[in-house]
């Protein structure tokens, strides 16, 4: 059976920072608040978008995460949020999916992100 995927979609959206928020998530992770979102904090994004919503009743692990920070993200400041599916693969009983996020300011790319999750293939076959 071949697999189809959307490898390739791409979905923009505008992102907002919360400075409340952002006090509250560094006061969990315990880190002292200094003005600047966290990276991992970007992980409240990704539900954002439609195109990873497919993922929200689904089972799914994190496997993998690269992040590069090339500025810091700001409260208060709108940014632009690209989610990028970059590939879904098959390995034998589990498929793989790949997804970049990029945030923007003014042009400028404040922060790449690229998650790689799996997710155990239901055989329908009784």
């Amino acid at each position: 059976m071949r697999y189809s995927s959307n490898d390739g979609a791409c979905e923009k959206i505008e992102i907002y920072f919360n400075e409340q928020e952002v006090r509250a998530y560094c006061e969990v992770v315990e880190r002292t608040y200094k003005g600047v979102v966290p990276s991992l904090m970007c992980a409240n994004v990704w539900p954002k978008f439609k195109l990873f919503q497919k993922f929200q009743q689904e089972n799914i692990l994190l496997v993998r995460t690269t992040c590069e920070e090339f500025e810091s993200l700001k409260c208060r400041l709108k940014y632009e949020g690209y989610l990028t599916h970059k590939s879904t693969k098959k390995f034998k009983t589990y498929i793989q999916y790949i997804y970049d996020l990029k945030i923007y300011k003014d042009n400028r790319q404040c922060i790449f992100i690229r998650q790689t999750f799996i997710k155990k293939e239901v055989n329908d076959e009784v």
